[in-house]
This record gives structure tokens, C-alpha cells and sequence, in this order.
């Protein structure tokens, strides 16, 4: 197929297109959750795990193993720093020392460094597993930004990190003036709402939409809010949520869809990010409630769903000259 016809192709599909739905998930690594694929011999077509997988650590050899937990009770640094000793210069040699170096540093007796090279398999993953018999992996999706959280959704929504690759110190609050894609939407008259269980966070990343704009704005499901939603004022709760906009075939042009967050919470929703320590298991089930709403939807045949991570913190194995940053979308 030449360049020309396969362009042409590509428009030809994007027209199928009405609806495009984005829910972007918390620091797993496309390795860590689908890298089963390539392993088993399953789908030798995706560039996931192999055999012989490994890091090298005082003497040691960690390889790749299937995890006994879908709840880490470790939370590997994410920071810029640590992301550099992870990724070690391409050879993405130093996910263990950096975890044992974290384990350490928070006092953590006996712990154990090796979880970040572990891996889930479809028993963990049912829903993906399900996903990826039906529809397309991208397998070489990787992080913006080879650091934090908020630097990695601020280029998700802004394409720019406001100037760092960390997170702003906790004292500071994490509000950034990034114009966000949203307002090129907002400009060609292109319809989109924002999905959450907390405070959306196009409201954290782009000023312009910090305050009012309620329209714009709704929760996943109002079914079990918390008491504290009626002290959201970023919400107005007569605005319909995405189970209900899918449900009546009326969702937007996009939507985005943000989880309930482990580190950002005030509303006190039960966490279903997948950011360690969330159990994925959570992650599961929203993704679960999200793709049996929208293939209920009258939409559904015009509607298109992506589902990716912010970034990184458990092992992306890869050479870095094969994979680029840490692969961050299943």
C-alpha cells in the first residue's frame, strides 16, 4: 500500500469516527500489565515481555515474574531522578536498584526491591485480556515525560510540563496556566465534556477552566457520591454523567475520563486509578463499567475508545533504543 493510499484509508476511517472517548489510568507500564501477551507465545506479535528479562543488582539477578498480588503495597519513585536510574542510560537496568534505594529511604524493613519487575496475566487483567482479543494494543505508546505525574498529564492535555519533570512540591498547589487542547476544540465549535469522580483535572492544568464552565463538566456516576459532593463546586450535579450520556446517546464529540486518584482525592471516592497501592482489580472494574456504557451506547458504532497511562513506575523492560521512555499505554 503506498503513502497516498494509505492515507487515504486513515481518513477514510477517522470519518467512522463521531465520539472519542479517553481515559487515561495511573503509572503501570505496558510491560507490566500486557506483557503477558508476548510471553506466553500468545501474540509473539507484540513487543512485550521475553524470556531472560532482567536486572542486575548487587550480584543479583532479578528477572521478570508473575506477580501473587494485584496490590503492590509499594509505591516506586516516580520522580525525574528516579526515573533516570531506572531507565540507566537506555539500558532500562535500574528498576531494581532504584526500588530498593526507595525502600530504604522510607525506612521500609525487609522489603522487597524485586515486585517492580513483576508482571499480571489475563487472571489479573480479565478485562484487558478481553480488550486485546477485539481490538487494537498499541504497544509502543511511551511516557512524555521521563518523570512524574503531573508533568506526563499536562503533556496529555497541553503538550507541555510548565518546565519540569517533577511534580510541584506538596506545599504548593497543583495548579498550572498550560492552554489546554480543549480550548482548539472550544475554537472549532467542537462539542467535549469532562468526566471525574473529584475535581477534573483540565480544572488543575489549565486556568481558563479552573472556575465556572459547569457545562462542561460531569461526574462518571452519580450513583454512591460521597457526602462531600455537595460541597464540589467545580460540578453542578444536575449535569449528566458519562454512564448517563451514554446511555441516552448523548455524549460529546470528546470525552475525557479521569479516575478516581490515590494521591488526589478530596472527595473520598473508593481509588480506582491502578496507582500503586490501588488494587487493579478497581482499575478493572471501571474500565469494565466504562466499555460496557459506551457499547451500550446508541453511539457505540461511532465511537472510538482509548485507554492509556500518565507513566511509568514498574519495570519497562525494553532496551530504551527499542522502546523509547518507559511504554505507558496498554
Amino acid at each position: 500500500m503506498g503513502v497516498d493510499e494509505g492515507e487515504r484509508v486513515d481518513a477514510v476511517n477517522l470519518e467512522k469516527v463521531d465520539h472519542v472517548v479517553v481515559m487515561m489510568l495511573e503509572n503501570r507500564s505496558f510491560d507490566h500489565m500486557l506483557g503477558y501477551l508476548s510471553l506466553t507465545g500468545r501474540r509473539p506479535d507484540i513487543d512485550g515481555l521475553r524470556s531472560g528479562f532482567a536486572n542486575e543488582y548487587q550480584g543479583r539477578a532479578y528477572p521478570v515474574h508473575h506477580l501473587g498480588t494485584t496490590a503492590l503495597d509499594v509505591d516506586p519513585d516516580h520522580s525525574a531522578d528516579a526515573v533516570d536510574e531506572q531507565v540507566a542510560g537506555g539500558s532500562m537496568g535500574g528498576f531494581v536498584a532504584n526500588a530498593a534505594a526507595t525502600l530504604a529511604g522510607r525506612g521500609v524493613e525487609d522489603g522487597d526491591p524485586a515486585c517492580v519487575m513483576g508482571y499480571y496475566d489475563g487472571a489479573d487483567v480479565p478485562v484487558y485480556d478481553h480488550l486485546t482479543e477485539e481490538f487494537a494494543v498499541c504497544d509502543r505508546w511511551f511516557s512524555s515525560v521521563p518523570g512524574a505525574t503531573l508533568p506526563n498529564r499536562l503533556y496529555a492535555l497541553c503538550g507541555a510540563a510548565a518546565g519540569s519533570r517533577d511534580d510541584r512540591p506538596s506545599h504548593v498547589p497543583p495548579l498550572y496556566h498550560q492552554p489546554s487542547f480543549v480550548r482548539h476544540l472550544d475554537a472549532h465549535h467542537i462539542s467535549w465534556r469532562w468526566y471525574s469522580f473529584d475535581p477534573g483535572t483540565l480544572r488543575l492544568a489549565d486556568a481558563h477552566y479552573l472556575l465556572g464552565h459547569h457545562h462542561r463538566f460531569g461526574y462518571f456516576s452519580k450513583t454512591g457520591l460521597p457526602w462531600k459532593a455537595v460541597f464540589d463546586l467545580t460540578v453542578n450535579p444536575q449535569i449528566a454523567s458519562f454512564l448517563e450520556d451514554a446511555a441516552s446517546g448523548t455524549l460529546r464529540s470528546v470525552s475525557w475520563i479521569d479516575p478516581a486518584f490515590t494521591n488526589f482525592n478530596p472527595l473520598g471516592f473508593p481509588v480506582n486509578d491502578d496507582h500503586p497501592p490501588a488494587d487493579i482489580k478497581d482499575g478493572q472494574d471501571l474500565v469494565l463499567a466504562v466499555y460496557d456504557a459506551l457499547a451500550a451506547s446508541p453511539q457505540w458504532d461511532r465511537s472510538m475508545l482509548v485507554i492509556v497511562y500518565d507513566e511509568n513506575v514498574l519495570a519497562a523492560t525494553h532496551e530504551l533504543t527499542r522502546r523509547g521512555h518507559p511504554s505507558n499505554a496498554p
